[in-house]
Order: structure tokens, then sequence, then C-alpha cells
């Protein structure tokens, strides 16, 4: 498991929901301010309405698709959603960072896709077009120091990966 997963987790874990919610929409900004043409083409994307719940976490996030630039927040607990992603919060980042096979990862189970598939294909396809690393975009010139640290920290259950 990469380094910076482990934090980033209990940092999801812990924050109070009034506080993530504005804390996810400061990073999704950061991504598209640091990546534009991303965030165009982010925005282009039919609209949907993305469950990505993390089975490793017992908070699930909405990913709202289509009318402007994407927004990221706190899943409630009841809702209507097109497509659910599933899988280990590792997992799920590397399918964003684009630092995984993600076939691998689908026919393994590693993550599964229910509902309709179309929008997650799309996102899946939108980020891998950009070569998009999320966390190097949101760390920026950060990220490189941030996942040395990370690696250093004495983190239970990490096993150092780089």
């Amino acid at each position: 498991m990469p380094p910076h997963v482990t934090p980033l987790r209990l940092a999801l874990a812990l924050t109070p929901t009034p506080l993530l919610a504005p804390a996810l929409r400061l990073a999704m900004g950061r991504i598209i301010r640091a990546a534009p043409a991303l965030g165009r083409d982010l925005a282009a994307l039919p609209r949907a309405r993305v469950l990505i719940a993390p089975t490793d976490l017992r908070r699930r996030f909405l990913l709202r698709l289509g009318d402007g630039p994407p927004r990221l927040v706190p899943a409630p607990a009841l809702m209507r959603v097109d497509a659910t992603l599933r899988g280990r919060l590792a997992d799920l980042l590397a399918l964003a960072s684009g630092a995984c096979d993600s076939d691998a990862l689908f026919f393994s189970r590693a993550l599964t896709v229910s509902g309709d598939t179309a929008p997650v294909v799309a996102l899946h396809n939108t980020l891998e077009r950009h070569g998009a690393d999320l966390f190097a975009l949101l760390a920026g010139p950060l990220a490189a120091p941030a996942r040395r640290l990370a690696a250093r920290l004495p983190i239970p259950g990490s096993r150092g990966i780089a």
C-alpha cells in the first residue's frame, strides 16, 4: 500500500463531515487549477452521480459529473446514484492516479462497479488520457517530499512501499 494512503485514510475517517465537505471542495478546485485541460474535459462529461465507496472506510463520497466542474462531497446515507464504485481506498486512489493496471483491478474484483458503468468508464478514460496523478496535482511541488515523509512514518500496517 502506498505510504500516503494510511494518513489519508485516517484523515478521511476522523474529519467531521462539516469540515470534510469544504476540504473536498478545495481539493477538487486545486486539482482543476493545476490541470485546466483535465478540468475542462471532466466538466464536459455527461451528467452523472457516482458513489465512491471505499470498503475499508466508513465514509462514502458522491462525485457529481456534468453541469460544470466535477464536485466531490461526502455522500448522504440514502441517495439515488447512477453508478457505484467500490474497492479499498488504496485501489481507488491508484485507479484515480493512473498508478495501476485498471483492467487487473476490475477483473480481479478488487474494484467493482454497479449501476451504469458508462460514467465510470468515461471518468477513467478522461483521467487516463491526461495521465492524471491526482495526488501530485493536489500536493503540487510538495508531492515528492510528502511521499518521502509518509514512507518514513511509523504507520501500523504500512509496508513502506514508495
